[in-house]
C-alpha cells in the first residue's frame, strides 16, 4: 500500500511492504495504530514535480544546476531527483550547488596554512618580547629617565627588528660593509631612503647587558661634528642592534693603502684628517657630558664622508 502527498514542489510517499496483512478486523481493533507503528518500517522517499527528466528540462522551473545529472524517480509515481556528478559534493538545490572535490580541499589547504601562520606569527610576537625583555629594555628606559629627569625623548630612535631585516634586504651578504671582532656591520636602506649602518653584536652574555645599555646612554649623548652619530637601537632580536648614520667613503685604513687615492690624499688633507680625530678624542675624553675613552683609534675606526671629513667610530669596539 503507497500513501502519497503532493505540493507544487516535491511529493513524500510512505511505502508499506507487502509482508504486513491487513485485515478487516484491523479497521474495529483499536491497538492498529500501535501495530503499524511497531512492525510495520516507513520508509520515506521524494520527487520533484510529477513529470520526469526529459519533461521537466522543457519546463522553466527544472530545478537541476550546474555540476549535476537528473534522474527519475523509481516509484512509478513520476518526478525527478538531482544528483551531483562524481567527484562533486553539496546542496544542489541551493546555491552555490555541487562544488568541486578539489575546491573544498583547497579551501581547506588556505585555512590551514593561515592558522598556521597566525601561530607562528604569535611565537615571533612572543619570541621578540622576550628578547626585548633580555637585551635591557627596562634597565635602559629607567637609565635614560634617571639621567634626563623622567625624559626619554632625547633618546635614539627605537627601531623594530622587521624594520631592520626590509631595510638590509634581511641581512645579505651583499650589504656587508665590514666584520670586526664584536660583529658585523650592513648597509641599510630605510623606508624614508634614509642610508644607515647596522651593527649587528655577536651573541653576548647577560653581564654583558648592563655595559651594552651604557654605551647605548653614551653615545646617544654624543654631539660631535667628528664622531659618528648614533641613529638607533633594536631591542627585539637574539642579539642588540645599533643603527649609526651611513659614512659613505669607508675607513682611512682603505685610502691610506689604495693607490687610487693620490689624487686628494695630500699631505694637508691627511694633517687635516688627523687634526678632525684629534679634536674628537679631546672632545669624547674631555667636553662631552659623561667622559669617553676611545681604547681603541686606528686607521679602520676612522671614517670619511662624501667631503673626506674624519668621523671617529667603535668607541668600544661593541
Amino acid at each position: 500500500m503507497a500513501i502519497a502527498r503532493e505540493s507544487d514542489v516535491a511529493r513524500l510517499q510512505f511505502q508499506m511492504p507487502e509482508k504486513f496483512i491487513f485485515n478487516s478486523s484491523d479497521l474495529s481493533n483499536s491497538s492498529f495504530e500501535d501495530k503499524v507503528i511497531e512492525k510495520v518500517p516507513v520508509v520515506i522517499d521524494w520527487a520533484i514535480g510529477n513529470g520526469n527528466c526529459t519533461e521537466a528540462k522543457k519546463s522553466g522551473d527544472y530545478a537541476c544546476g550546474e555540476n549535476s545529472i537528473c534522474v527519475d524517480s523509481e516509484t512509478g509515481l513520476g518526478g525527478y531527483r538531482c544528483n551531483c556528478y562524481s567527484g562533486y559534493q553539496g546542496n544542489l538545490y541551493v546555491s552555490p550547488g555541487c562544488t568541486g572535490l578539489c575546491f573544498g580541499f583547497l579551501a581547506l589547504v588556505i585555512s590551514a596554512t593561515w592558522i598556521y601562520l597566525c601561530i607562528k606569527r604569535r611565537q615571533l610576537i612572543t619570541l621578540r618580547e622576550k628578547f626585548f625583555q633580555k637585551n635591557g629594555s627596562l634597565m635602559l628606559t629607567q637609565k635614560l629617565r634617571s639621567n634626563e629627569g623622567g625624559s626619554t625623548e632625547y633618546a635614539a630612535k627605537i627601531f623594530t627588528a622587521a624594520e631592520l631585516e626590509k631595510a638590509t634586504n634581511n641581512y645579505a651578504e651583499d650589504r656587508i660593509l665590514g666584520r670586526g671582532g664584536y660583529g658585523t656591520v650592513y648597509k641599510g636602506v630605510l623606508q624614508d631612503k634614509c642610508v644607515v649602518a647596522i651593527k649587528k653584536s655577536r651573541i653576548m652574555d647577560v653581564s654583558q647587558t648592563e655595559l651594552f645599555i651604557n654605551e647605548v646612554i653614551i653615545l646617544s649623548q654624543v654631539n660631535h661634528r667628528n664622531v659618528v652619530r648614533i641613529l638607533g637601537r633594536c631591542l627585539e632580536s637574539e642579539v642588540p642592534l645599533l643603527v649609526y648614520e651611513f659614512i659613505s667613503k669607508g675607513t682611512l685604513y682603505y685610502h691610506i693603502h689604495d693607490r687610487g687615492a693620490v689624487h686628494w690624499f695630500s699631505w694637508e688633507n691627511r694633517l687635516r684628517i688627523a687634526s678632525e680625530a684629534a679634536d674628537a678624542l679631546a672632545y669624547l675624553h674631555s667636553a662631552a657630558s659623561i667622559p669617553v675613552i676611545h681604547r681603541d683609534v686606528k686607521s679602520t675606526n676612522i671614517l670619511l664622508d662624501e667631503n673626506y671629513t674624519a668621523k671617529i667610530s667603535d668607541f668600544r669596539g661593541f
